[in-house]
């Protein structure tokens, strides 16, 4: 039997990314249909393992375009919910 192989799979979009294209100036991202025909495999060969690819990872990433990195820290203290305060059936 041969070794499981794993791929990354994107979580947003859900293309793959092709880890024998490593080699060249940027990983190679794309459909899964494509991929398995590539590299001729079927199902129970493989592994799916979740990422994000650059498009993706550059559109949600929290310190590019989060509105909550962007939220200035709390600064003011909450007031202690009393014991007696709180509603009991």
């Amino acid at each position: 039997m041969s070794q499981e192989r794993f791929i990354a799979i994107c979580c947003v979009c859900d293309n793959v990314r092709d880890d024998s294209a490593k080699g060249s100036p940027g990983e190679e991202w794309g459909p899964l249909s494509a991929y398995l025909s590539l590299h001729r495999l079927r199902s129970g060969e493989y592994r799916l393992t979740h990422a994000y690819c650059p498009s993706c990872s550059s559109k949600f990433s929290r310190r590019e375009s989060s509105p909550v990195a962007l939220t200035p820290p709390v600064t003011e203290s909450l007031e202690p919910i009393r014991a007696e305060s709180v509603y009991r059936p």
